[in-house]
């Protein structure tokens, strides 16, 4: 993996809290975590972000607007674990997402089995994420 810079993760944390988010994606019946940054006309910083963390690069055509999209969970895990020291209005959040996606299997785009356990502690995480996203 790259050695990221301190000061360009600070920036990166900034970004996310004025440029992205965090969230879980309804899908199948199922919550899956997302990061995603949105920038309009800085191709080049978008890509460079993707090159460095991975995830899938579109444009949203109406509005000209790049929207970087990470969903897998090491991409996630990656992304926050390197910027949530800098993280001043989306830390929270980020601590859950991070605990969400430690969880076996979450964001991996594959159908497993789950402990009891383990559906436990992701309803539990699902509804911290709730609480602090104020639903």
């Amino acid at each position: 993996m790259t050695n990221i810079d301190e000061t360009y993760k600070a920036y990166l944390a900034g970004f996310l809290d004025g440029e992205g988010s965090v969230c879980l994606v309804n899908s199948r019946g199922r919550r899956f975590p997302r990061i995603a940054l949105y920038q309009k006309g800085q191709l080049d910083f978008m890509t460079e972000i993707q090159q460095l963390y991975g995830g899938s690069l579109s444009l949203i055509r109406r509005s000209g607007v790049h929207q970087l999209n990470l969903e897998r969970n090491d991409q996630i895990l990656h992304f926050l674990e390197d910027v949530y020291p800098y993280l001043r209005f989306k830390k929270q959040k980020a601590e859950v997402l991070i605990a969400i996606c430690k969880l076996r299997g979450c964001g991996q785009g594959q159908s497993q089995t789950f402990s009891d356990r383990e559906v436990l502690l992701r309803s539990r995480y699902e509804d911290a994420f709730d609480q602090v996203n104020g639903a």
